[in-house]
């Protein structure tokens, strides 16, 4: 009987709990957008393969090279990309970049 006179303060309540929530929904609807243009910039030679691969059609990645449905590249070469001097091999879609 002298339990249901006591009140247990232990834990947060439901007003504290849903600050916080929004708060860290409004940091993260800030960032997020942010991240996705880094990943654009930074965008490797793989993943124009791999979207060529997966949409079955030609995705362009330099003025003169693209990659086909097959996901290989369309002629050999060398040509810089993002600063870095790449040589593509002909057929099967390799490439080195250095």
């Amino acid at each position: 009987m002298l339990m249901d006179k006591q009140f247990v303060k232990a834990g947060f309540t439901m007003i504290e709990c849903l600050l916080v929530l929004s708060i860290l929904s409004l940091i993260a609807l800030i960032f997020v957008p942010v991240s996705r243009i880094s990943l654009e910039y930074h965008r490797p030679l793989t993943h124009y393969q791999l979207e060529a691969l997966g949409t079955m059609s030609r995705i362009k990645f330099n003025e003169r090279h693209w990659f086909n449905q097959n996901g290989n590249v369309n002629k050999s070469g060398r040509f810089e990309y993002k600063g870095k001097k790449c040589l593509v091999y002909l057929g099967y879609g390799r490439y080195v970049c250095e």
